[in-house]
């Protein structure tokens, strides 16, 4: 599995759930994962990071081994243009796969600079070698070989593919908050029950085209508690031809507010729009609590910005991910 849109020079996480549905433990797995590499651009240029694994029961996430060590463990090879393929070879006991338990192996890897907008990348992965029985202790070293063809999609067997289609627009996402009850702008305090106006900038700053994406702001996604008042949701203005439909003033899975406002498109850069939304902070909030918020722009179903206050530690590099602040209101 893995992330269904990414940005180009961002880490996206892969994940690959190797399940032994057979009679007998698998000794030795080998793995080979097949990066996208082709005209319209890949995930060749850099090496995968980050790789983790290790033995679970069926479920999952009940553990079998401890977290397997690269180097004592198994081994991990990369081949870059034109093979552009990663191949880990489990070498240890630990790294032995029971009957209806998996190998879960997670590593991070980025689209290529100069791949195209909305190209579609699809990433090949199979379980390529394994043994019946300790390959170091005879007569146990029956070797099963497999070949990595088109993923058989929909066929359990021992591969896989995954489809990631590339997303290149660059977003300046910023977010502010101005208190209308005691008129603060921005506002940095504020009283349970005042009415808090949150205002979103989304400018476009290369010239990619992005059509059809959404901003969503779950009220209370970033709090602990529900600090918003349910009902209190009210849009004062959206671009033209988008559609909030779908905003639900008791929405999200505190019941407090999910703003949705879908059907938006940037046409180059400098081209922008503004997102304009009042909601009421509730009666009763603990004093020196932090009420936070952050929206997102999510396309194909994926989050790819969130917004940044730039009140807080300065304006956000759009080019820079992880620096982004949510807004920040002390009660």
């Amino acid at each position: 599995t893995g992330p269904l849109s990414a940005d180009i020079g961002v880490p996206e996480t892969f994940t690959l759930d190797v399940h032994n549905a057979g009679g007998s433990p698998a000794y030795a797995v080998t793995l080979t994962d097949l990066l996208p590499n082709g005209a319209d651009g890949g995930m060749c240029d850099s090496p995968p990071q980050n790789i983790t694994a290790q033995v679970f029961e069926a479920d999952g996430t009940t553990p079998v081994s401890p977290p397997l060590a690269d180097g004592t463990d198994y081994t991990t090879v990369f081949a870059g243009d034109p093979a552009c393929s990663l191949t880990m070879s489990m070498q240890s006991s630990d790294t032995t796969v029971g009957v209806d338990q998996r190998l879960i192996v997670t590593f991070e890897a980025q689209v290529d600079v100069g791949t195209l907008d909305n190209a579609v990348l699809t990433n090949l992965v199979g379980a390529t070698e394994w043994f019946a029985g300790d390959p170091a202790i005879p007569p146990g070293d029956r070797a099963y070989t497999r070949t990595v063809t088109d993923g058989t999609v929909g066929t359990p067997d021992h591969e896989d593919a995954h489809t990631t289609t590339v997303f290149a627009p660059v977003f300046l996402f910023e977010k502010y908050a101005v208190n209308v009850t005691t008129g603060d702008d921005p506002a940095v305090t504020a009283t349970p029950g005042d009415v808090i106006r949150y205002t979103l900038n989304v400018e476009h700053m290369n010239d990619v085209t992005v059509d059809d994406f959404s901003i969503v702001d779950e009220l209370d996604r970033l709090n602990a508690s529900p600090y918003f008042l349910p009902g209190s949701l009210n849009v004062i203005s959206i671009p033209a031809g988008a559609d909030d439909s779908n905003t639900d003033a008791n929405g999200g899975a505190s019941g407090t507010g999910l703003l949705d406002v879908r059907g938006l498109s940037l046409n180059g850069v400098g081209d922008s729009f503004q997102i304009v939304f009042e909601v009421q902070l509730a009666a009763a909030i603990a004093n020196n609590s932090t009420v936070l918020n952050q929206s997102e722009a999510v396309y194909a179903g994926n989050t790819v910005a969130v917004s940044d206050d730039p009140n807080i530690n300065g304006p956000a590099d759009p080019f820079v991910g992880g620096d982004e602040d949510p807004t920040e209101i002390l009660i």
